[in-house]
C-alpha cells in the first residue's frame, strides 16, 4: 500500500508580500508612535497649565491676605511728613509703569509678615509687589525699610511666573478711580484707598487666564478736611 505523497510549498513569501507587510507594520507604528506622543504632549500641556495656575492662585491669596492686614495710622497719631521731615513709618504707595512690562508696584505696611523660626514681628512690615519679564516678586521688610527699589527688588522673591499683567485701581471714599495712589501726598489729602480692585492675567502657551477680585481695605483714614 503506497503512502499518500504530501505535498510541500517551497515557494515562500514574494518580496512584493514582505514589502507590504513592513509597510503595513510602518503605517501602525507611526500611527501608534504620533498617538501617544500627541497625547504625552497634551498632558504635559495640562501639567504645566495647572502648575501656573495653581502659582496664580497662592500668588492672590498671598496679596489678598497681605492687603486684608493692611495697617496705617489714623489721625491723631497720623503726621503728615511735612511736620516730621520723612515718609510715615506706615502708608500705602503704589503707581503704574509704563514700560514694556506695564504693571504696577506696589508698597504699603501689613501685619501680614511671613516669619520664620524666632522672627515674628509684632508690628506692620513692608510688602513690596513688581513684575519684571512676567514674573511676580514679592518682597517683606522690617524697619528700617530699605531705602530704594533697587535694593528692595534684590531682596524679593518670585511668587508666580508667566504673569503678563499686573495691575490694581484704587477707590476713595467717593468711588472715585485711580491708577496710582500715596498716602502721603496732599494730592490725596493724606487719605488711603477705601478698596481696590486687583487683576492678574497669565499667558499658558496660546491661552490666557485672567484673575480679578476687589478688596475693602480693614482700615481707612480719611482725606483731610
Amino acid at each position: 500500500m503506497k503512502k499518500p505523497m504530501i505535498k510541500i510549498n517551497e515557494k515562500g513569501f514574494t518580496l512584493i508580500e514582505v514589502v507590504l507587510a513592513v509597510l503595513i507594520l510602518g503605517v501602525v507604528f507611526s500611527t501608534l508612535f504620533f498617538s501617544y506622543s500627541a497625547l504625552f504632549q497634551a498632558r504635559e500641556k495640562i501639567e504645566r497649565k495647572t502648575s501656573i495656575l495653581s502659582q496664580a492662585e497662592t500668588a492672590l491669596t498671598r496679596i489678598v491676605e497681605d492687603l486684608n492686614n493692611f495697617y496705617c495710622e489714623l489721625p491723631p497719631l497720623y503726621k503728615k511728613s511735612e511736620d516730621h521731615g520723612f515718609r510715615s513709618k506706615y502708608f500705602f504707595w503704589a503707581e503704574n509703569e509704563f514700560r514694556q512690562n506695564s504693571s504696577t508696584k506696589l508698597r504699603f505696611t501689613s501685619y501680614s509678615h511671613l516669619g520664620f523660626g524666632n522672627n515674628y514681628l509684632k508690628s506692620p512690615s513692608e510688602i513690596f509687589y513688581y513684575l519684571k519679564e512676567n514674573v511676580l516678586y514679592r518682597g517683606d521688610f522690617y524697619y528700617p525699610y530699605p531705602e530704594t527699589d533697587l535694593e528692595k527688588e534684590s531682596l524679593s522673591f518670585p511668587i508666580c511666573e508667566n504673569v503678563e499683567k499686573f495691575n490694581l485701581v484704587f477707590y476713595d471714599e467717593d468711588k472715585n478711580e485711580f491708577e496710582f495712589w500715596d498716602s502721603d501726598s496732599s494730592e490725596f489729602k493724606y487719605s488711603t484707598p477705601y478698596f481696590l480692585k486687583l487683576e492678574i492675567v497669565l499667558f499658558i502657551d496660546d491661552e490666557k487666564e485672567k484673575f480679578e477680585t476687589k478688596i475693602k481695605l480693614p482700615v481707612f483714614r480719611k482725606k483731610e478736611e
